[in-house]
């Protein structure tokens, strides 16, 4: 039998094992800051996280491959009808399971990284005087050029108006363009995950690290630690971690899952 319950018993289900990536998910999600769903059946557990696509499968026994296929087909899929790929992260005793699991599906396994500020000393460095740091308020966003940052937010958050409230975010400005910005994608009472983007013709000056490193200060003042994900792939987001003084945690494995 599958059934969806609601998030707030996720925290006593004792097949999630413990998890620095997916606890900072969780907490997210406990915090009403991202959107998800909280399913269990009678051999494993699963947690879709609707921001990045990722559903999270635990387990505590051999899983029943029918049960599993009926949740993928009945609940997963229709949930996400525009998405033809969903990344699965297997936790616990799941990760036994990968050839019994992904064997009726297209599947491709990918890295990444996960990273967090243990709260070691930081330099901000200075800007050149035609960039100019600013917080992203409604004022900044009403910029034409605001309208990927807005995307992203609200691609990630339940809505535009609860990561005014409950997130932060920071860009770089030059004359009345935002040519790079760092955001909160995941925020708790603890803990928060940043994405971080720059535009190409702007790339190469250092305004990735300037603006990460004002954005770690800011969540530090908020009394947030700083997390931070990246797939193995991308070297430039992996260097900049490293360059951040972010601490290394364990690896991940995801499997990205095709339907047709």
């Amino acid at each position: 039998m599958i059934e969806q319950r609601p998030l707030a018993e996720l925290a006593n289900d004792r097949r999630f094992p413990p998890d620095p990536q997916f606890g900072l998910v969780y907490a997210a999600l406990q915090a009403g800051n991202s959107q998800g769903c909280y399913w269990q059946a009678n051999t494993w557990s699963s947690c879709w996280d609707q921001a990045n696509n990722v559903l999270y499968l635990a387990s505590d026994r051999r899983l029943d491959q029918a049960e599993f296929n009926q949740h993928w087909l009945q609940t997963v899929v229709p949930a996400m009808p525009a998405r033809q790929v969903i990344k699965l992260r297997l936790l616990g005793n799941a990760q036994l399971e990968l050839d019994h699991v992904l064997k009726p599906y297209q599947s491709q396994p990918s890295s990444s990284y996960f990273f967090a500020d243990h709260g070691h000393a930081i330099n901000q460095p200075q800007l050149p005087s035609q960039f100019e740091l600013k917080q992203l308020d409604p004022e900044v966003l009403q910029l034409p050029s605001a309208q990927p940052i807005i995307q992203e937010i609200r691609w990630m958050w339940p809505s535009l108006e609860r990561f005014l409230t409950n997130g932060l975010g920071l860009a770089i400005q030059v004359e009345q363009t935002l040519v790079a910005w760092c955001t909160a994608e995941y925020v708790s009472s603890q803990r928060c995950g940043l994405g971080i983007e720059t535009l190409e013709a702007y790339q190469q000056q250092g305004l990735g690290y300037a603006l990460a490193t004002a954005m770690i200060v800011a969540c530090r003042q908020r009394g947030l630690q700083v997390h931070w994900e990246c797939s193995s792939k991308n070297l430039a987001s992996y260097r900049l971690a490293q360059k951040l003084g972010l601490q290394p945690q364990a690896g991940l494995i995801n499997y990205g899952l095709v339907w047709l």
